[in-house]
């Protein structure tokens, strides 16, 4: 799977590579990496993980296939001397 994300003016790509694991189990490798814009360019991952990635990623032009908007609010929630931070 190949992924990129956007947070504010910030944007970076994610691979994830199945790994073997128990039977049953979805099991994945994960590597981000930085993107100085939208454009995504598996091949700032570097020769190594490249060569693991589907021959048709190699060799066709990547497009956004969905997109989604995702809001998130962080809250401190205290009781005494006990923090917690709540992600929604």
């Amino acid at each position: 799977m190949f992924r990129e994300r956007q947070d504010r003016d910030e944007f970076e790509q994610t691979v994830k590579l199945p790994v073997p694991g128990p039977i049953g189990m979805q099991n994945f490798e994960e590597w981000n990496i930085s993107l100085p814009d939208s454009e995504p360019d598996p091949g700032r991952f570097g020769r190594q993980l490249v060569k693991h990635f589907p021959q048709r990623w190699q060799r066709t032009q990547l497009r956004p296939i969905f997109s989604t908007d995702v809001g998130r609010v962080t809250m401190i929630l205290a009781k005494g001397r006990t923090r917690f931070e709540s992600v929604g």
